[in-house]
């Protein structure tokens, strides 16, 4: 199932994030953490020294840990989901699969499926 896992990113590489057309991920913000929803239930919560949330869905942290770029680690049901930052800050990233960002195209405006 092609799913789309990044569209776009910020300056400092924060992505908009859907999985299974769920809204995960959700605008940029240098500083302040907005609440992301998924079948509307919270899944960011609290903050990290960069401004990255911890998060939780059902229980499971989803982001854990920091890269030296901020951008955290993330495992999904065991699965990880952010891996590595580009030179812009955007993450590889796999879900269930094949990496679906390279650090070649994160300067890419979006990137469809």
């Amino acid at each position: 199932m092609a799913t789309r896992v990044y569209r776009g990113a910020s300056g400092c590489g924060v992505p908009m994030l859907t999985i299974e057309a769920g809204l995960v991920f959700e605008g940029p913000s240098t500083a302040s953490v907005q609440i992301m929803c998924a079948s509307g239930d919270q899944l960011y919560n609290g903050t990290s020294t960069w401004g990255f949330p911890i998060a939780c869905i059902e229980g499971d942290a989803i982001f854990k840990g920091a890269s030296s770029w901020g951008v955290p680690v993330a495992c999904l049901s065991g699965r990880r989901l952010f891996k590595g930052p580009s030179a812009v800050g955007v993450p590889v990233a796999t879900i269930d699969g094949p990496d679906v960002e390279h650090a070649a195209m994160a300067a890419a405006a979006y990137l469809l499926f």
